[in-house]
């Protein structure tokens, strides 16, 4: 089994839609937009897994059954052992603070302070 997509619920979509942007340094594939033409959703492909940046209306708390509340515990990205350097240089020239860092993974936030690693694990 693989996971199809992740969806996070934002409240500044075009501000998240930008950091991811230059994160992954890749632009959204695919964009919705609700009936009245506002964008709703930003799409990002991951190989394969979609990551989904949604609106939402709300800070944490359940408006109805889809649960609009903000966020997620972490996301982590795969990277190379030997890519470590490269992306500690890019996190820095995006001027994105590391938190934590492991012998496998390499912490940051994102603008809304959702958890984010860069993880090389189990490759030591």
């Amino acid at each position: 089994m693989m996971i199809n997509h992740i969806a996070l619920k934002v409240l500044d979509l075009k501000k998240m839609a930008k950091f991811y942007t230059l994160l992954l340094n890749q632009d959204p594939y695919q964009e919705q937009h609700d009936p009245e033409g506002q964008l709703r959703s930003v799409w990002f492909d991951l190989e394969g897994t979609i990551l989904m940046l949604e609106i939402s209306n709300k800070l944490n708390e359940k408006i109805d059954e889809s649960n609009q509340s903000l966020g997620w515990h972490l996301l982590a990205l795969s990277i190379s052992k030997h890519d470590r350097g490269k992306w500690h240089k890019k996190l820095e020239d995006l001027n994105i603070e590391v938190i934590k860092e492991t012998d496998y993974s390499i912490y940051f936030l994102d603008p809304e302070m959702n958890r984010l690693t860069l993880s090389h694990y189990p490759e030591k």
